[in-house]
């Protein structure tokens, strides 16, 4: 069975894009895309059974935008991946920044 834990939509501290501003949509998906693409780069491929991908969540005011780890709760490697990155947020909490963190075009 597929399931999912949630990562952020970026590194903690840095400026995001806010749900109801100019251009949300837009800043975000890029914002997502390259926190997603800085965390593989970072700590490599998922194993099978894992993925991270870009999921939209309704919010009272409007659709917003993280990214998460889906995984098979059937696969061990994949499960294990997957609470790794929950123990990472609970270890680092909020403050971990990721280096060479960049948006490209990020002031449209």
């Amino acid at each position: 069975m597929r399931d999912y834990l949630s990562i952020g939509c970026s590194p903690a501290d840095e400026e995001c894009a806010q749900v109801g501003t100019e251009n949300y949509w837009v800043r975000s998906g890029r914002e997502c895309h390259a926190f997603l693409h800085q965390l593989t780069r970072i700590f490599g491929l998922a194993p099978a059974g894992a993925y991270l991908s870009v999921k939209t969540f309704p919010h009272d005011f409007g659709e917003y935008r993280e990214v998460v780890c889906y995984f098979d709760t059937d696969v061990e490697e994949s499960q294990e991946y997957a609470l790794g990155w929950r123990m990472r947020r609970r270890r680092n909490g909020t403050k971990r920044r990721v280096r060479n963190w960049r948006v490209p075009n990020a002031r449209t």
